[in-house]
């Protein structure tokens, strides 16, 4: 019995560091992601998404990678975390999760449909004949794809309030991780309401989605360095 419990133990302190390990690479790759959206970033009028493609079709390109590792980092990590703080409430931990990983795969479904239909819409003939039409659809695609990731962070911001709960519940993590689980759950859902009310994204949304990225990376940073230098104890299921 002893030995049992001894491993099971020494197997939640395992999980828990690889999810400290994944919580890190996460923060970096949520700055990485941040970074190449505003390196970027779409321009002023929609009539010239395809020219702004066309000039930099390698820098869009490595935005699709980055959205791809931004969502498979977050939701790896959201899920890892979940399993931590699962003790007070496992239901709220595990719909936390859930929206998590829907959020961040509305954002890398969004950049990856975005910048593959300017892909495709640039490999079209380049006749005059095809021109305003691949003017116009390019400008079609970025406003459709654009409501993913408003979306993604709403589920994000939701996701992100509700860890915020379960942490401030618990006792594995200190209080102040979740003030910027609140901050940020709210500057998501911020983000949704403002580009919402405004058809697509507003200005003001930068102040907002700047917010939400900063407060995902502290929580993945201020999580991972937790979790690595101490031994947080994880309940286990009775056998």
């Amino acid at each position: 019995m002893g030995v049992a419990s001894s491993e099971a133990y020494s197997s939640s302190d395992r999980g828990a560091r690889i999810t400290g390990i994944i919580g890190i690479l996460a923060g970096v790759v949520v700055v990485i992601y941040f970074i190449l959206t505003i390196l970027t970033a779409p321009p002023a009028t929609p009539d010239q998404q395809l020219s702004s493609f066309n000039a930099d079709q390698t820098g869009y390109a490595i935005l699709g990678v980055g959205a791809a590792l931004f969502a498979a980092f977050v939701i790896a990590f959201a899920g890892g975390f979940s399993m931590i703080v699962r003790q007070k409430s496992p239901s709220v931990s595990a719909a936390a999760a859930l929206l998590a990983a829907t959020g961040a795969l509305m954002v890398a479904i969004g950049d990856n449909l975005y910048v593959g239909g300017l892909f495709a819409i640039s490999a079209a003939p380049s006749t005059a004949t095809y021109a305003t039409d691949a003017t116009y659809f390019a400008a079609v695609m970025y406003n459709f794809t654009d409501n993913l990731p408003l979306i993604g962070a709403l589920l994000a911001g939701i996701s992100m309030l509700l860890f915020a709960w379960v942490i401030w519940k618990g006792e594995i993590f200190p209080r102040w991780l979740s003030y910027v689980l609140l901050v940020g759950g709210v500057l998501g859902i911020l983000v949704q309401l403002v580009g919402g009310i405004e058809g697509t994204f507003a200005p003001i949304d930068l102040v907002f989605v700047a917010g939400l990225f900063v407060a995902l990376a502290v929580w993945g940073f201020g999580a991972g360095i937790v979790l690595l230098r101490s031994k947080p104890t994880i309940a286990q299921p009775a056998k």
